[in-house]
């Protein structure tokens, strides 16, 4: 029979992706976002769309170069997801489980100092995580950064014409490999509590990120900011043990892409 299965976020670039995977699983999906009229702040709209849920997928995102305002925005919206369960059963009698996409590492204090948006998506974790029922209910799909957040890294700083970005080491991957992991995690019937899964090679995000450039040409040149030894760029983004490897290198990725 098939699951009613709520995906938060569905019209971003994880949520679509995810949406039609369940879809094309035969699920029955019920898109949660703003364009679709409702809106995961307003918790008693949420609590509506919520109900005879079976999973939620969390594919949220809130683009922030502070900590504040993702900070505010994952608490709440993990917060009224929670509240909007509250006493919800399954038709097994069991509490709806929670899949959440996160950000590998995003836990760790030495990391996420640098990135505010790390420290928001570290406290969504720990509100799923400590949610009446957590136990067997919730699991975390870490990723490391998807291709196709590089354009969007063109735009995050700017002098003028130039995007400044940083050089940040990591194992980037397609996010059509990791949607393919958050749609198994949500048709589990028994999901680990984290799955952590990254791309297939080790790259500099600034130098992909001005190869994407010379497609895009949103900037009349890219200024890489070395990050040395900072968590940035010692490899601290990187799982040490992944459970998933993305098989879709960054080359492969970016023939594959329309050139301005």
């Amino acid at each position: 029979m098939p699951q009613r299965i709520a995906v938060l976020g569905a019209g971003g670039v994880m949520g679509t992706l995810v949406r039609a995977r369940l879809e094309d699983a035969g699920q029955q999906v019920v898109p949660v976002s703003r364009a679709d009229g409702v809106d995961v702040l307003d918790a008693e709209a949420l609590r509506q769309a919520l109900e005879g849920v079976d999973v939620v997928v969390d594919c949220l995102n809130r683009p922030s170069l502070t900590a504040g305002p993702a900070v505010r925005f994952f608490r709440a919206a993990a917060e009224n997801v929670v509240a909007a369960l509250g006493d919800e059963t399954t038709r097994d009698g069991a509490p709806p489980r929670i899949v959440c996409v996160s950000i590998v590492n995003c836990w760790e204090p030495r990391v996420n100092r640098w990135l505010g948006y790390y420290q928001a998506k570290s406290i969504q974790e720990q509100v799923y995580r400590d949610a009446p029922s957590a136990a067997g209910r919730v699991s975390i799909v870490r990723t490391t950064q998807w291709y196709e957040l590089l354009p969007a890294f063109l735009e995050q700083m700017r002098l003028g014409p130039v995007a400044v970005v940083p050089g940040m080491v990591s194992r980037p991957l397609a996010a059509a490999e990791a949607a393919d992991v958050v749609a198994e995690q949500a048709l589990s019937t028994a999901p680990p509590a984290t799955v952590e899964v990254c791309g297939p090679e080790q790259i500099d995000l600034a130098r992909a990120a001005s190869r994407v450039n010379a497609g895009t040409r949103q900037a009349a040149r890219v200024l890489r900011v070395p990050m040395g030894r900072t968590p940035l760029g010692d490899g601290s983004l990187i799982p040490t043990a992944p459970d998933v490897v993305a098989t879709t290198t960054f080359e492969q990725w970016l023939a594959e892409q329309p050139v301005s």
